[in-house]
């Protein structure tokens, strides 16, 4: 990826994690989000709320401290 087709930001507002937006919850779509990141980008995902989907934010949290330093 060129850093013309790069971004300083990303914010994902993706749907609910069940039908065709799943794939948006699983690692691959972060990998690919990363790799669209310049160095230092911010990405921002919305991860459902967490005092009812305890679940997806958990394993969203470990999928994003697993690709980026912070």
């Amino acid at each position: 990826v060129s850093d013309a087709e790069r971004f300083d930001v990303i914010i994902a507002d993706v749907s609910d994690p069940v039908g065709p937006a799943a794939d948006l919850f699983e690692r691959d779509f972060f990998v690919e989000l990363r790799s669209a990141l310049r160095p230092g980008g911010i990405l921002c995902s919305q991860a459902e709320g967490f005092w009812l989907h305890l679940d997806i934010v958990s394993r969203l949290a470990a999928i994003g401290r697993s690709l980026f330093s912070s």
